[in-house]
């Protein structure tokens, strides 16, 4: 019985590994800030991705795109500062050749 438990056993030169890209995922980041004063919000991605700060929408880059940049100056937004505010991140990843998504920002979270 112990010799054939061994002998299925696999050996690690029996395992082969593969890269398939994880493809057609979505994201959803929601939390609250502080708003200070001159603080920023840059995305940069391929594919569809909306930001909402205070429920207005502040960038908009849907449908399917190469690499492609936005950025929201938060005082533009007629915010108060010292209020705390929501923002939101919807992100669809639907090319199927690469992914990109990159966050840039100065707002700090509060830990919830």
């Amino acid at each position: 019985m112990d010799r054939l438990a061994k002998e299925t056993k696999p050996r690690i030169r029996d395992v082969r590994w593969s890269w398939e890209p994880i493809r057609h995922l979505t994201t959803e980041i929601h939390s609250f800030f502080q708003y200070s004063g001159g603080e920023t919000f840059t995305f940069q991605g391929d594919d569809d991705v909306w930001v909402f700060i205070n429920k207005k929408l502040v960038i908009d880059l849907g449908g399917v795109h190469g690499v492609s940049t936005q950025s929201v100056n938060l005082d533009s937004l007629g915010l108060e500062p010292g209020n705390v505010y929501p923002i939101e991140v919807f992100h669809a990843e639907r090319h199927t050749v690469q992914s990109n998504f990159r966050i840039d920002t100065t707002i700090c979270s509060i830990p919830q």
